[in-house]
């Protein structure tokens, strides 16, 4: 019994919790750097997955809001954007990640210029709405409540 204990517990820095999308979004749409922080310790410490490496850019280009010295601002800024832009290339029609694309380009300072996708992922969300998780289409809808580019009548 001792045995099978000793192997339980010690595999289990090996195994591979995911993050709750849920958990995610309450963390991503937060105020807390501290939420923020734990969050990117945590998706570093898991398998590189394209998720987990799109939540992580996103996260630190949500992050930059925070950082009080302009240039660390604009250096996490633009490191969360380039993760995140990879996947997307990666994966151009995972409807997630433009997701997180369009809630960074339309909350980022215009002087970043990162607004240029609006348009084509407010298409690609819009149309591919109805084959999201169940989760994923609530956080979707109440975002477009207060989004200026996302019309939540149009999300059917």
């Amino acid at each position: 019994m001792k045995t099978i204990l000793f192997i339980l517990f010690s595999s289990l820095p090996f195994i591979n919790f995911s993050v709750d999308t849920e958990e995610y979004y309450a963390v991503f749409s937060g105020k807390s750097i501290q939420n923020i922080d734990q969050l990117i310790t945590e998706l570093e410490q898991q398998e590189h997955t394209t998720t987990n490496n799109a939540y992580k850019g996103a996260l630190l280009a949500k992050k930059a809001d925070f950082e009080d010295d302009v240039s660390k601002k604009i250096k996490t800024f633009k490191i969360g954007v380039q993760l995140l832009e990879i996947e997307i290339k990666k994966f151009p029609k995972e409807t997630e990640y433009r997701f997180l694309r369009l809630c960074i380009q339309e909350n980022c300072p215009k002087i970043l210029n990162y607004d240029k996708n609006i348009k084509e992922d407010v298409q690609l969300i819009t149309n591919n709405f109805s084959k999201q998780p169940k989760s994923l289409k609530t956080i979707i809808a109440n975002y477009a409540k207060t989004s200026k580019q996302l019309d939540a009548t149009l999300l059917k």
